[in-house]
């Protein structure tokens, strides 16, 4: 009995999860970036995308996204999804915009963060909505 209870307990320590992280490049609509390559984005349609997760005990997320966008900088500073719900939220919202809206890019996003507390667990939901950028190609100027 003794051995079944350990090989059971191994099980379920040793089972692994599976996640996925794609780079997604944004820059806030008032953002400056100087080069001598010019990037042609042709702006579409507005897109949207959002996640949701629950935080036990605040410590503890369950259901949290597996696919996030890597490289989006939220207000100007580069956030850690690991230690931070929210972050992570964030990059799968913008993870599933940008792949519903097979977008390459989210021109002007601006997200959403709701929560409700509950007494030992909190909904958290993220929301990112912007407009659809695809890149046409580059080409160089002479300033």
């Amino acid at each position: 009995m003794t051995q079944k209870c350990l090989t059971v307990l191994s099980l379920i320590l040793l089972a692994g999860c599976s996640s996925l992280n794609t780079s997604q490049f944004s820059e806030p609509f008032s953002g400056r970036v100087s080069s001598n390559l010019k990037a042609d984005v042709a702006v579409g349609e507005k897109i949207s995308g959002s996640a949701s997760s629950i935080l036990l005990f605040g410590l503890i997320t369950l259901g949290a996204p597996n696919k996030l966008a890597d490289g989006v900088i939220y207000g100007g500073v580069p956030g850690n999804p690991y230690f931070n719900p929210y972050e992570e939220l964030k990059s799968a919202a913008a993870y599933n915009a940008v792949t519903e809206g097979k977008a390459d890019v989210i021109i002007a996003p601006r997200y959403t963060i709701s929560g409700t507390n509950y007494f030992l667990f909190k909904t958290l939901n993220a929301t990112v909505s912007g407009y659809k950028g695809t890149l046409k190609g580059f080409r160089t100027s002479a300033n």
